[in-house]
């Protein structure tokens, strides 16, 4: 959200996680899942340093301030940062 980027996410291409509901998908909580960006230029070496483990390239960053999720053809989010942003800020006793 600082850097005022987007990122871009397919979650098609895993196979657990396309199998739930997508706000199961979304927001439940699984041990050792967790997400790394690298350049794009450091992609590639940052994969084969992985490999043979189970892990996946979701997505991109990009300069368009939006949050995009797909799952196998669904849309499951895709929304302005800048509101996602105001959002997030505000406090239960804002609402």
């Amino acid at each position: 959200m600082a850097g005022e980027l987007g990122i871009d996410i397919d979650l098609g291409e895993c196979e657990d996680v396309a199998a739930l509901a997508g706000d199961v998908a979304l927001f439940s909580e699984s041990c050792g899942r967790f997400v790394v960006t690298t350049k794009e230029a450091d992609a590639a070496a940052f994969a084969e340093r992985l490999r043979g483990l189970p892990c996946r390239r979701v997505g991109r960053v990009t300069d368009e301030p939006r949050l995009r999720v797909r799952c196998g053809g669904r849309t499951l989010l895709d929304n302005d940062l800048t509101v996602l942003k105001q959002v997030y800020k505000v406090t239960l006793s804002d609402v």
